[in-house]
């Protein structure tokens, strides 16, 4: 079978994207499609928080990778149960002072 210049840099190429992980151009793309997304899961009272948290987390990837990896083990360990449910579609608990049905106790 012989392979063209063509299909070679194909190969090279996906190979290498594949290595690297997820494009900036595919993050990017990403992102604007799942941004309506995210922000209308996020409770409107954790917003300025979220959004804080999302610009350190690119600050770590640029210039603190150690610190990126540190805290996405975090995530991995503390946020499975949430993605789990998420990805289940169970609703969410209640936080304290939230929710309409919750009553004071006396």
């Amino acid at each position: 079978m012989r392979v063209t210049k063509r299909q070679l840099k194909k190969i090279i190429r996906e190979e290498i994207l594949r290595e690297q992980g997820m494009s900036n151009s595919d993050l990017s793309t990403m992102l604007k499609g799942n941004a309506t997304d995210m922000a209308g899961t996020v409770p409107t009272k954790l917003n300025d928080d979220f959004s804080r948290a999302i610009e350190m987390l690119a600050a770590m990837a640029k210039y603190d990778k150690t610190a990126f990896t540190k805290i996405m083990g975090y995530f991995d360990n503390l946020g499975a149960n949430a993605l789990e449910k998420a990805k289940k579609g169970e609703e969410p608990e209640a936080a304290e002072g939230e929710g309409a049905d919750k009553k004071p106790t006396a």
